[in-house]
C-alpha cells in the first residue's frame, strides 16, 4: 500500500519489536496504522500488562487521528459477551474467550475500538489462522 501512496505517509515509528505505527495524511483526516504482535497466551502476566501499557500509550499519541489497529492479538473470543456487541460481532468460533482475549475485548471496548473480523459473516476456514 505504501508504494503506491508514499507521498501520503508522513512518518512511521518502530515502538518496540512488536509495536509499529505509520502515520498517513488524506485529504479529509490523519490516519495512524498501529501495527502489533501481542505476547502468546502463554506469556507471563508481567509481559502482556507491559505490552499493553505500551499500546495505550501510543494510542493516547495518536488522539486526533483515524487509528487502525491491526496485526496478531494471539487471541480467541467467543461471542457470549452481554454489553459489549459495540465491541464484538457474532460471528465467530472460539468454544472460550482466552486470557489475551479479555484483555483484547478490555483495551478495545476502553478505547472505542471494535473486532472487526466479527461483525461479517465467513466461510469457517477463513476464521482461523493457523
Amino acid at each position: 500500500m505504501l508504494n503506491r501512496q508514499a507521498s501520503a505517509l508522513s512518518g512511521w515509528k518502530q515502538v518496540n519489536d512488536r509495536i509499529i505505527t505509520a502515520r498517513l495524511q488524506s485529504l479529509q483526516a490523519k490516519t495512524t496504522i498501529v501495527q502489533v504482535y501481542v505476547p502468546t497466551e502463554d506469556a507471563s502476566d508481567i509481559d502482556k500488562d507491559a505490552f499493553y501499557d505500551q499500546l495505550q500509550d501510543v494510542i493516547d499519541d495518536t488522539s486526533h487521528d483515524v487509528k487502525l489497529l491491526l496485526g496478531d492479538f494471539n487471541a480467541q473470543t467467543d461471542n457470549k459477551h452481554q454489553g459489549l456487541v459495540h465491541v464484538i460481532g457474532p460471528h465467530g468460533l472460539a468454544r472460550h474467550t482466552t486470557d489475551n482475549g479479555e484483555r483484547l475485548l478490555l483495551f478495545c471496548n476502553v478505547n472505542g475500538f471494535c473486532v472487526g473480523n466479527k461483525y461479517y459473516p465467513h466461510k469457517d476456514i477463513h476464521k482461523k489462522t493457523w
